[in-house]
């Protein structure tokens, strides 16, 4: 059972290094310059973690944690930069919704916020 929590919580993060990639593509309209950048998440430690089980079902948990990533990239703007993950499951043996919030905090102060949501089954 510690490895689906584990597991779930890292497929967060895969996810949203997924999207962040396909936004960070997407340049604004109003920007001076169009970029292209490429950029990774490594999965950081979970500075917080909460678990109950409602005991409606076998297996039911419903978990919150907080965990601190770090950006790499090539590009020197993006890399080392942290990445505040704020993740929720409700998993039945596993499988359910898993979804959260993350800020990046950039070197010159600069935050992006990202949403991310998923049913896994």
């Amino acid at each position: 059972m510690g490895d689906q929590k584990k597991t779930s919580f890292t497929y967060a993060s895969a996810t949203l290094t997924a999207f962040a990639v396909v936004l960070a593509l997407v340049a604004p309209t109003a920007a001076a310059e169009k970029k292209s950048l490429t950029y990774y998440n490594q999965t950081g430690p979970i500075l917080s973690r909460t678990s109950a089980s409602p005991g409606d079902k076998p297996d039911h948990e419903i978990i919150q944690a907080t965990r601190q990533d770090m950006t790499t990239s090539p590009d020197p703007d993006w890399n080392e930069v942290p990445v505040l993950n704020y993740g929720q499951s409700d998993l039945i043996g596993g499988s359910g919704t898993v979804s959260g919030y993350a800020i990046r905090t950039h070197k010159n102060g600069d935050k992006t916020f990202y949403r991310y949501s998923w049913i896994d089954l």
